[in-house]
This record gives structure tokens, sequence and C-alpha cells, in this order.
């Protein structure tokens, strides 16, 4: 798996737009993952979220060249309401939280979802993070449309859904 650049990119077999949806509370990281797998970087203290931002990333994974669309979501409460809306049509919804607060762990496996550890601040394993689902995300509708025409974009008509620990404060020591 290889983050594509212009010359990577030609010769590729088909391009996949992929609404990739970070929400969560504040302060439990989106902004930093996101920041992480698009730029490989990471801050201390970031602003607070303004109800969303969108920064987007393009990587050449098994042949195929993935755009992902990462909407970066607020967590306070007062946005709450709007998350509905970035949602939908959502090929992928990263559910972040910090790994002290036991109840939304509980929560994830009562409802099944897939479950991934991962640091902003170092970098582990976001980059696998976003390559296997967004892998997963097309193998999904390659098979709903015995494989799409170049730049299509197609909605499943199911989100993927992974759960992920992250802390934005003191998360690697």
């Amino acid at each position: 798996m290889t983050t594509g650049n212009h010359d990577t990119l030609q010769g590729t077999s088909c391009m996949y737009k992929l609404k990739v949806v970070l929400i969560g509370d504040i302060s439990v990281g989106k902004t930093s993952i996101a920041l992480r797998f698009v730029s490989n970087s990471f801050q201390d203290g970031y602003r607070a979220t303004i109800g969303a931002t969108y920064i987007s990333k393009t990587a050449v994974i098994d042949d195929d060249v993935i755009c992902f669309q990462i909407w970066d979501t607020a967590g306070q409460e007062r946005y709450k309401s709007l998350v509905p809306m970035y949602l939908r049509g959502a090929h992928i919804a990263f559910i972040v939280y910090d790994v002290t607060e036991r109840e939304p762990v509980t929560l994830a496996q009562e409802r099944g979802l897939q479950f991934a550890t991962v640091s902003a601040k170092t970098g582990q394993n976001i980059e696998e993070l976003f390559h296997i689902m967004g892998s997963r995300a097309v193998s999904e509708m390659k098979r709903r449309e015995n494989k799409p025409t170049r730049y299509d974009t197609i909605a499943l008509q199911r989100s993927l859904e992974i759960s992920m620990n992250s802390r934005k404060r003191s998360c690697c020591k």
C-alpha cells in the first residue's frame, strides 16, 4: 500500500471517492487523527472544531486510487444535531473516544462494532486503519456493482462502522 502522488496515480485501474466521517465527543482526537493521516503531523492543543471541517487524501491501495474525503465533525453538544447530516452517504464512520471512558468501550462491544486502538500522537495504526477500511469499502463497492466505471462514486447501502480509541492529550508516553 502506498500513498499516491500524481505520477503514481497514472496507470491504476479505478478511482474511488470514499466519504469518511469522524464523530465523537469534544477533545477525543478526531482532528488529530485526520491530520495525522493526511499530513503525517501532530501538534498538541488544537482549537475546537466548529460544525465540521473537510480534508482529503488520495492513496493507491491494491492498484486502486482511493480519494478519502474526510469530514471531521465538532464534538460540542450544540453541534451534535448536525452529525446525521454529515453521516448521510458516508462509506466509513469512525467513532472516536477516549480509552479512559469505559462506557464507549462497552457500547462498542455490545453493538459488535469493529475496534482498533490508534495513536494520533505517534501515528500508530492510523495509516493502516484508513487503508484497511478503505480497501474493505472498495471491495464492497466492487462486489455490489461488479466493478464501477472510472471515477464513479457509489454510495453503499450501509455504512461501514469502526470504533477506535484515541486520546488527544498524553495518549502515549
